[in-house]
């Protein structure tokens, strides 16, 4: 008798703690974003040095090969170069903007008054118009505030990746003193070593994508002779990270401005097949290809995980949603109790060997 009211207790509790965990975790994360979201950007920057210091060693030279240091010196250095590149096409494309808006403005005006005829409104809309009704003060007070805080986030993931590349070597030395032995020692770096596999793989198979995304995207537009061409390539090299949304959007907004530029419709009808094709070819054939079975990840839960992510962190929750899901599946992976869990996130329930504990 006691035996089983000890087991409805055990399990009480059990299910108690999954109800409340979650939803802790949740609002933590989302009441405190402003601390964990600059954190977690700084693991991804981190992971990404990483990733390309290693694929430097891969290169076919000497030096590459025997010396570690410099492949993490020349990631290092072409993080900071891209990252300068991409404030200095934002700068530039601001004011070739500023250039264009009145061609821009007729055009939106004669789409809103074609609007305006389909749907027989008696008053037609236009931009001037619609600018004139908005609050510019507190749009502006709006943009400012975002801007300060995407400086300060920046400033903060600045920090934070300097750190964790000053402190990489001794990881491992910490792990041991933490866990007190060296079996266990062992077993936590096993998981480390798989997790770190896992988003080096996913983070460099995404990034080289995204090149050849952005590189397609940019001869497609160029040879189209549209504005922007470099801004868009680059917004849709970076938005291939997002699954999914992150395709569609890739596709619609370059669509649109070729809608927008252009008199006829052909130029649009070429964005839609050529940047159509190319998301389904990445996204079918060469991006699992490159994968392989790394991310074994059911196609349902990471929409779900996109889902949850981006409404606790936003666009930022939307780009890092697979690496956070793929950690933690490792890491329930490891654990009998947690173990189902693991296998619900799988696309085939087909886990490691060896991955949960004895």
């Amino acid at each position: 008798m006691q035996q089983s009211q000890r087991t409805s207790t055990h399990g009480v509790v059990i299910f108690a703690c999954a109800l409340f965990i979650p939803i802790a975790c949740v609002f933590i994360l989302t009441y405190w974003r402003a601390i964990f979201m600059p954190i977690v950007l700084a693991v991804m920057v981190w992971y990404l040095i990483n990733a390309m210091a290693h694929a430097y060693t891969l290169l076919p030279f000497p030096i590459f090969r025997h010396s570690k240091k410099l492949g993490l010196l020349l990631s290092i250095c072409t993080v900071f170069l891209v990252g300068l590149g991409l404030f200095q096409l934002t700068m530039q494309s601001i004011g070739a903007a500023e250039t264009l808006y009145p061609t821009y403005e007729q055009k939106l005006d004669a789409l809103l008054v074609g609007i305006s005829t389909q749907l027989h409104l008696e008053k037609t809309l236009n931009i001037s118009q619609l600018l004139d009704r908005l609050d510019l003060s507190s749009v502006a007070s709006f943009i400012a505030s975002r801007t300060a805080g995407i400086v300060f986030t920046l400033l903060m993931v600045f920090f934070y990746v300097i750190f964790l590349l000053m402190q990489q070597r001794y990881f491992h030395d910490k792990v041991a003193l933490i866990v007190g032995s060296e079996e266990r020692a062992a077993s936590v770096d096993i998981v480390f070593r798989k997790i770190n596999k896992e988003i080096r793989t996913y983070i460099g198979v995404m990034a080289f994508l995204a090149v050849i995304t952005g590189l397609f995207t940019f001869v497609v537009l160029w040879w189209l002779g549209m504005d922007f061409a470099v801004l868009l390539s680059v917004v849709v090299a970076l938005f291939s990270f997002i699954p999914t949304l992150g395709t569609a959007f890739g596709i619609v907004v370059p669509s649109l401005m070729a809608l927008l530029q252009f008199d006829s419709y052909s130029p649009f009808f070429v964005v839609v097949i050529a940047l159509g094709t190319m998301q389904i070819v990445f996204n079918n054939y060469l991006q699992p290809k490159l994968m392989g079975r790394s991310m074994n990840l059911s196609p349902f839960l990471i929409l779900v995980s996109l889902a949850v992510w981006g409404w606790i962190w936003g666009i930022t929750g939307a780009v890092l949603c697979i690496p956070i899901t793929v950690s933690l599946m490792i890491v329930f992976a490891q654990f009998e109790t947690t173990r189902p869990i693991a296998v619900l996130l799988s696309m085939d329930g087909k886990l490691d060997a060896g991955q949960s504990e004895p």
